[in-house]
């Protein structure tokens, strides 16, 4: 029976736990080298399919119920009497594999933890939201220079030095004293010509200062600053607002977790409370990454569009029950569409990993602190 099931099972991964005290699960792959992971969850120790073990630096094949060796350097002859070593030591390993699995009790159950990673960027920490008002109090500051005092304050940021500066200044006052002098001399010599010259920047002057109070009051009709010229939406939804679990729109800036409430209490009552995870129980042929997406879909319908991450569970926890129970928990990332309901199902959640308080035993509940990610 157990060479029929190893047949069967060929190509495929088998997760089978030992019971307690007996020796490891066995994992079969076709065409695989022995040194593939073994997973033993309750009891016992894990180990490798290959107890008959190979001759050094040879590679060993477990290949429906046979057990071969190959060496680069193996005669025809001497390939065949490997080979017929080998038969006799897989002849013993699934012997021993099958008196241990002839007396297992145990179940083995997958489930799916679905996550709908977050749309937002996740929330500033006070430090930093400290220091963005202190920039924007700044810029705002900045915007409110005159043009003519912003330019120059860059030019005299691009002075040289302090000495230098003050020697262009002097040069400068010194150069406008000589054409003020000399402009005077002359004026003072044509009286009519000093009275134009008067009149005339009397007139300069009030259209400059006219000039200036008509963008005074332009500049304060349209002033903005980056506060006013940019308004985030809010991080907020209505879904948020309104506590609405069935929605993705909620949440943004976190993770939200799938998870569903059967009709009636089920297997994993005792452990998770009344909601759970989407689980099922193992069947034979299957992965354990295959159970847990086979019962997702029976469970959620196809219209939910997932993505498994591995074959290697993200967890797993002996059930809390008399027989021997354990779930292997596979993560997955939503993809698209909601879940709609089988019969044995009478509503789903998105929650948050804060939010599960409400929904799980406080030891399940403990667990899921660790095993997910914020």
């Amino acid at each position: 029976m157990f060479a029929a099931r190893t047949r069967a099972l060929t190509g495929l991964r088998l997760l089978l736990p030992s019971r307690p005290g007996a020796a490891a699960a066995a994992c079969f792959h076709a065409r695989a080298p022995p040194s593939s992971a073994v997973f033993a969850p309750r009891g016992g120790v894990a180990s490798p399919v290959s107890s008959a073990r190979a001759p050094s630096g040879d590679i060993a094949y477990v290949d429906a119920g046979k057990m071969r060796y190959s060496s680069p350097g193996m005669s025809e002859q001497e390939g065949a009497a490997s080979d017929a070593a080998a038969a006799s030591e897989a002849a013993g390993v699934h012997r021993a594999v099958e008196d241990d699995l002839s007396g297992y009790v145990g179940r083995l159950y997958g489930s799916c933890i679905v996550t709908r990673l977050p749309t937002l960027t996740p929330d500033l920490p006070d430090w930093e939201v400290r220091y963005e008002e202190h920039w924007l109090e700044r810029e705002n500051a900045l915007a409110r220079l005159d043009p003519d005092e912003k330019d120059a304050k860059k030019k005299m940021a691009n002075q040289t030095s302090k000495k230098a500066q003050k020697k262009m200044k002097r040069a400068e006052e010194k150069k406008k004293a000589k054409q003020l002098a000399a402009e005077q001399k002359a004026l003072e010599a044509d009286p009519e010509a000093l009275a134009k010259a008067k009149a005339k920047a009397e007139a300069e002057e009030q259209k400059r200062k006219e000039a200036e109070e008509k963008e005074r009051k332009k500049a304060a009709a349209n002033a903005t600053t980056i506060d006013d010229e940019y308004v985030p939406a809010s991080r907020t939804t209505k879904a948020d607002r309104m506590v609405e679990v069935h929605s993705l729109q909620r949440a943004l800036a976190q993770r939200l977790y799938l998870i569903v409430r059967p009709a009636s209490p089920s297997v994993m009552h005792a452990t998770m409370g009344d909601w759970v995870f989407p689980y099922g129980e193992w069947e034979l042929g299957e992965s354990m990454r295959k159970t847990a997406h086979r019962n997702l879909r029976d469970i959620c319908g196809k219209g939910l569009r997932i993505y498994v991450y591995g074959n290697a569970p993200h967890g797993h926890l002996p059930l809390a029950d008399a027989e021997d129970k354990t779930v292997f928990f596979h993560e997955a990332r939503h993809l698209a569409g909601n879940p709609k309901m089988s019969s044995a199902y009478k509503d789903y959640a998105w929650v948050t990993k804060a939010e599960m308080e409400q929904y799980f035993s406080d030891d399940f509940f403990a667990y899921t602190q660790r095993l997910l990610w914020d």
